[in-house]
């Protein structure tokens, strides 16, 4: 088995994950916090996965997914089969690579990144084939997939000036664009395609409407964010934070915009994706000598 796992133990001045009804102590609003003896907690299933991980898509309803690899100029997806723990296919890509994601319609989406200039690639879902590719206004740093089956939303930008760029995958055309803040580093989208949620570096979380217009709101779920993904319903979004030696997850309810409670994560996470059926939690874990993908049911 490539990686390493390790049994997570979660003492509060390390992860800080005191569970919350609403709200996490140290990050503003909520009731106080109510503390409970840290327990141990093992995935329920750990997937070896390559060194160089980068980031994956969504699981996908036939247990694949696909994840972007990079190691030192060069960059591949594997197909990864999550029933058998098995790579099935890899697809060299643009050494550029920077975010993957898949469409439920099974389009597999690769994002690009250089210092000035990013692109979609639009590739079949089961072999990987290129169909297409999108040009977009600036680096690519993460990639959501919209509910419908079509829509991408492609977060880019410089240090300068950030936006969320919707696509049509059918047609391949920039459809939309929404301005966002600068600093951040993950999108995830509502699964009715009324709203984008912007993860900042920081920690703060902003809802733009997809239709247009300013921010709806915006509200601190702490330092250091990684990565953000959201439920299958669209109640909850888990955001990955931390140092990278000290990984968690906040678990945000979307309703009062406040965080019920805070999840372990393995160290070097750099990302996370939720089964199709809202279950599980699977925790991407990369560093350039190993790589794997942790589950962890979801109570």
């Amino acid at each position: 088995m490539t990686g390493r796992t390790r049994r997570l133990r979660l003492p509060a001045a390390t992860l800080g994950v005191a569970l919350a009804v609403a709200g996490l102590a140290g990050c503003g609003s909520g009731p106080k916090a109510r503390s409970t003896v840290p327990q141990p907690v093992d995935p329920t299933s750990v997937y070896p996965a390559a060194a160089g991980l980068r980031g994956g898509g969504p699981p996908q309803p036939n247990g694949s997914t696909w994840v972007l690899v990079r190691t030192g100029a060069a960059a591949n997806v594997q197909d990864l089969d999550l029933a058998t723990g098995k790579v099935v296919g890899v697809v060299p890509v643009s050494a550029a690579a920077s975010a993957v994601t898949e469409l439920s319609t099974g389009v597999l989406v690769v994002g690009t990144a250089t210092s000035r200039a990013g692109s979609l690639e639009l590739r079949n879902g089961t072999t990987g084939t290129l169909s297409r590719t999108v040009a977009l206004s600036g680096p690519v740093h993460a990639l959501a997939p919209g509910a419908n089956g079509t829509t991408v939303y492609a977060l880019v930008g410089t240090a300068k000036a950030e936006a969320v760029e919707v696509v049509d995958s059918a047609d391949g055309k920039v459809t939309g664009t929404i301005a966002v803040s600068t600093g951040s580093v993950a999108v995830a989208a509502s699964p009715a395609g009324s709203d984008v949620y912007v993860l900042a570096a920081s920690g703060s979380v902003t809802d733009y409407p997809t239709a247009g217009g300013s921010a709806a709101s915006s509200f601190p779920v702490g330092s250091d964010g990684v990565g953000l993904t959201i439920s299958p319903d669209g109640t909850t979004l888990y955001m990955l934070k931390g140092p990278a030696a000290s990984r968690n997850v906040a678990v945000v309810d979307l309703a009062t915009q406040s965080i019920r409670r805070v999840l372990p994560a393995p160290a070097n996470a750099v990302g996370l994706a939720v089964a199709a059926d809202g279950s599980t939690l699977y925790d991407l874990v990369g560093t350039p000598s190993y790589g794997n993908i942790q589950a962890f049911r979801l109570g």
